[in-house]
Protein backbone atom coordinates (compact mmCIF):
# COMPACT_ATOMS: atom_id res chain seq x y z
CA UNK A 1 0.00 0.00 0.00
CA UNK A 2 1.54 3.23 -0.95
CA UNK A 3 1.43 6.50 0.73
CA UNK A 4 0.63 9.88 -1.20
CA UNK A 5 2.14 12.67 0.89
CA UNK A 6 -0.61 15.74 1.23
CA UNK A 7 -0.49 18.34 -1.16
CA UNK A 8 1.42 21.28 -0.14
CA UNK A 9 -0.78 23.92 1.15
CA UNK A 10 -1.21 27.32 -1.65
CA UNK A 11 -2.29 29.53 1.14
CA UNK A 12 -3.11 33.13 -1.35
CA UNK A 13 -3.20 31.31 -4.34
CA UNK A 14 -6.19 29.12 -3.29
CA UNK A 15 -9.10 31.75 -4.58
CA UNK A 16 -6.96 31.34 -8.61
CA UNK A 17 -6.83 27.76 -8.11
CA UNK A 18 -10.55 27.80 -6.94
CA UNK A 19 -11.69 30.40 -10.20
CA UNK A 20 -9.71 28.44 -12.16
CA UNK A 21 -10.95 25.27 -11.68
CA UNK A 22 -14.63 26.27 -11.76
CA UNK A 23 -13.87 27.97 -15.31
CA UNK A 24 -12.50 24.81 -16.06
CA UNK A 25 -15.69 22.77 -14.93
CA UNK A 26 -17.48 25.14 -17.11
CA UNK A 27 -16.03 24.42 -20.03
CA UNK A 28 -16.12 20.82 -19.92
CA UNK A 29 -19.60 20.60 -19.26
CA UNK A 30 -20.59 22.82 -22.26
CA UNK A 31 -17.89 20.73 -24.14
CA UNK A 32 -19.55 17.57 -23.04
CA UNK A 33 -23.15 18.52 -23.50
CA UNK A 34 -22.54 20.25 -27.12
CA UNK A 35 -22.76 23.71 -26.40
CA UNK A 36 -20.34 25.65 -28.89
CA UNK A 37 -21.66 28.82 -26.61
CA UNK A 38 -22.64 29.41 -23.00
CA UNK A 39 -26.39 29.96 -22.89
CA UNK A 40 -27.40 33.46 -21.89
CA UNK A 41 -28.70 32.81 -18.27
CA UNK A 42 -26.95 33.02 -15.41
CA UNK A 43 -23.16 31.59 -14.62
CA UNK A 44 -23.57 28.37 -12.50
CA UNK A 45 -21.68 28.23 -9.23
CA UNK A 46 -19.38 25.23 -9.42
CA UNK A 47 -19.55 23.52 -5.24
CA UNK A 48 -16.89 21.57 -3.68
CA UNK A 49 -17.75 18.11 -2.34
CA UNK A 50 -18.03 19.79 1.29
CA UNK A 51 -20.24 22.88 -0.28
CA UNK A 52 -22.71 20.34 -2.09
CA UNK A 53 -22.95 17.97 1.00
CA UNK A 54 -23.70 21.21 2.99
CA UNK A 55 -26.31 22.31 0.39
CA UNK A 56 -27.95 18.65 0.20
CA UNK A 57 -27.50 17.99 4.23
CA UNK A 58 -25.45 14.53 3.37
CA UNK A 59 -21.69 13.55 4.80
CA UNK A 60 -19.13 14.28 2.36
CA UNK A 61 -18.57 10.72 1.95
CA UNK A 62 -21.95 10.91 0.32
CA UNK A 63 -21.57 13.20 -2.60
CA UNK A 64 -18.05 11.07 -3.65
CA UNK A 65 -20.43 8.17 -4.00
CA UNK A 66 -22.92 9.59 -6.01
CA UNK A 67 -21.07 11.85 -8.00
CA UNK A 68 -22.23 10.59 -11.33
CA UNK A 69 -25.89 11.07 -10.20
CA UNK A 70 -24.90 14.25 -8.59
CA UNK A 71 -23.70 15.80 -11.34
CA UNK A 72 -20.10 16.04 -10.41
CA UNK A 73 -17.47 16.66 -12.61
CA UNK A 74 -13.46 15.89 -12.45
CA UNK A 75 -11.87 19.36 -13.43
CA UNK A 76 -8.62 16.98 -12.65
CA UNK A 77 -7.56 13.62 -10.91
CA UNK A 78 -7.80 15.22 -7.54
CA UNK A 79 -10.33 18.36 -8.00
CA UNK A 80 -14.33 17.39 -7.96
CA UNK A 81 -16.95 19.74 -8.84
CA UNK A 82 -20.77 20.09 -8.40
CA UNK A 83 -22.97 22.38 -10.46
CA UNK A 84 -25.29 24.22 -8.10
CA UNK A 85 -27.84 24.35 -10.41
CA UNK A 86 -28.00 20.46 -10.53
CA UNK A 87 -28.11 19.61 -7.09
CA UNK A 88 -31.25 22.38 -6.26
CA UNK A 89 -33.37 20.73 -8.71
CA UNK A 90 -32.63 17.56 -6.94
CA UNK A 91 -33.69 19.23 -3.92
CA UNK A 92 -36.39 20.93 -5.68
CA UNK A 93 -37.65 17.16 -6.98
CA UNK A 94 -36.49 14.81 -3.73
CA UNK A 95 -37.02 17.51 -1.23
Amino acid sequence: MSHHPAPPELGPLDALVERIANAIAARLVERLNGHATPKPSLPDRWLTPQQAAALLQVPVAYTYRHQRELGGVHVSPRVLRFPESALRRRLARHG
